[in-house]
């Protein structure tokens, strides 16, 4: 297969190929230890630590113990299910100084538009099923992740539009990813209509605020 090349704006040659490495570990530690707080009163219970994409899951994540990371379902997910789940399209060849990767566009999500919106809610609905399927929570082991999966408690993490959309081009430029700002909006008003169900269920829901 032949991919398009694409050079990064600034490249670095410290950048090694593994999750999150782009982390900054001195970020995030006041507001971990204030989640902290809050799960260690639900420490018998099987909890849930919600946001979308780009709101700093990771960056909490590096500062708590005994805590799993929900994108690790994609390490053993077949490659068919990672592309239609993450609305990967088009592949093209990477070049970080000698190091070759291979990442993907992402099909457009247009707001508003009935298809985009249907086929965000459709994948996103297989993907929580999937991991529902995969990935199972126990008391004392919290898990952060971008789908409400079987749980009994919710922390979601709220910040504003404002702020995800800074948070989305730091990570966008730190990782060279490309992810759409309208996406990660649509999916995190697809998680607060989850919440709300939640909540009409009997699932215990906090609000942390990281704004």
């Amino acid at each position: 297969m032949n991919f398009p090349l694409q050079q990064p704006a600034t490249p670095n040659p410290t950048i090694v190929n593994k999750r999150d490495e782009h982390l900054n570990p001195s970020e995030g530690q006041e507001l971990a230890q204030r989640l902290g707080v809050i799960l260690r009163k639900y420490q018998d219970k099987r909890v849930l630590v919600l946001a979308p994409p780009c709101a700093g899951k990771s960056t909490l994540l590096q500062h708590i113990n005994s805590c799993v990371d929900m994108d690790i379902v994609f390490d053993t997910m077949p490659d068919a299910n990672k592309r239609r789940f993450l609305h990967h399209e088009n592949p093209f060849m990477f070049i970080d100084g000698d190091r070759k990767t291979v990442k993907y566009t992402e099909i457009k999500f247009i707001p508003g538009d009935v298809d985009s919106e249907e086929h965000l809610a459709a994948t996103t609905n297989e993907m929580t099923s999937y991991i529902n399927e995969n990935l199972k929570i126990e008391p004392g082991v919290p898990v952060f992740g971008t789908n409400l999966i079987d749980t009994d408690v919710v922390i979601y993490l709220n910040l504003s539009e404002e702020a995800l959309e800074e948070r989305l081009k730091s990570r966008n430029a730190k990782t060279h990813r490309l992810l759409q700002k309208d996406r990660v909006v649509a999916i995190k008003k697809l998680i607060e209509n989850d919440i709300e169900h939640a909540k009409k269920n009997g699932i215990t829901v906090e609000v942390f605020d990281i704004n």
